[in-house]
């Protein structure tokens, strides 16, 4: 009489094996993973520069980190504040894992933006793309900020002061702490009242009496923009309204305020240069005037 052996299956102890292995890295991840982002929100929290506040951070897919309620401030003199609902992180996963957090892009939906005492609440979109940081040092190779339509208001307003919509473009950027932000990129603004805009950039006295022809108007404007330090260039500027279009530069480096543009009311030119509180006006300027005003501009 011939005995047969009753052997257990082979194939679901090794998949109970490969199941506990892989659970066993799941949770090894999870571990360790959550406990760098803990630990790198703590030490940007610490930056007294920039004021950080977020609601919860994990890590729950390999590579990817979910934030939420993020808040953003400048802590030093408050003149700004960021308000995120949520932010999606893209990291390097082995670095990550060996305790190093290495951003390599993220996608922010922005609820509100706050620029002294104005507030621009609605939907937006924040991406960066190519984040690199390191001691004393943070770097992003192109980031952008749309604006599908929001509304502004003041401090104190009952309603909304107008809408703006358009967006944000950064060609490239980077801090430090010797040189501050380094930014360069170009932007494309419209919106329903360009005298709020003008408010918001809290640009000196006499450049508000050059512009108040587009105060109260609907309005586009594109601009690049360069940003080294204190200091704050627009080249390339145009404004466009129903009352007037506007084409020139304006530069700014600490209190120090420059600019030259064309106003173009109808039929009507007007050149205005700006030199700190001096006001030089031109009346049916060329070409070539524009050209010697911004070259005499141009500076360190």
């Amino acid at each position: 009489m011939q005995s047969h052996r009753n052997d257990s299956p082979r194939w679901p102890r090794l998949f109970l094996k490969i199941l506990a292995a892989t659970a066993a890295l799941a949770a090894l991840y999870l571990l360790v993973a959550n406990a760098v982002v803990a630990a790198e929100l703590r030490s940007l929290a610490r930056d007294p520069r920039i004021e950080l506040r977020y609601g919860a951070a994990y890590t729950l897919r390999p590579g990817r980190i979910h934030i939420d309620d993020l808040q953003l401030a400048d802590r030093a003199e408050h003149r700004w504040r960021i308000l995120v609902d949520r932010v999606d992180v893209r990291v390097d996963v082995l670095r990550l894992l060996v305790g190093a957090l290495r951003v390599k892009g993220a996608d922010a939906a922005v609820s509100a933006i706050e620029i002294g005492q104005h507030r621009l609440t609605g939907p937006m979109h924040a991406r960066a793309e190519g984040i690199r940081s390191g001691p004393g040092a943070r770097s992003v190779s192109s980031a952008s900020l749309v604006i599908p339509g929001v509304e502004v208001r003041r401090d104190g307003a009952p309603a909304p002061l107008a809408s703006i919509r358009g967006s944000i473009e950064a060609h490239g950027g980077a801090f430090s702490d010797q040189e501050g932000l380094q930014l360069t990129g170009i932007l494309h603004l419209g919106g329903s009242d360009a005298g709020v805009l003008l408010d918001m950039a809290e640009l000196p006295e006499a450049a508000r009496w050059a512009l108040e022809g587009i105060d109260g108007q609907a309005f586009t404007i594109d601009a690049a923009v360069d940003i080294r330090g204190d200091r704050l260039t627009l080249e390339d500027l145009r404004v466009d309204s129903d009352a007037a279009q506007v084409r020139g530069a304006f530069h700014r480096r600490g209190d120090l305020h420059q600019g030259a543009f064309l106003v173009r009311r109808g039929r009507l030119t007007t050149g205005i240069a700006l030199r700190g509180d001096r006001l030089e006006v031109a009346v049916s300027p060329d070409e070539g005037w524009l050209s010697r005003q911004l070259d005499a501009m141009a500076g360190p």
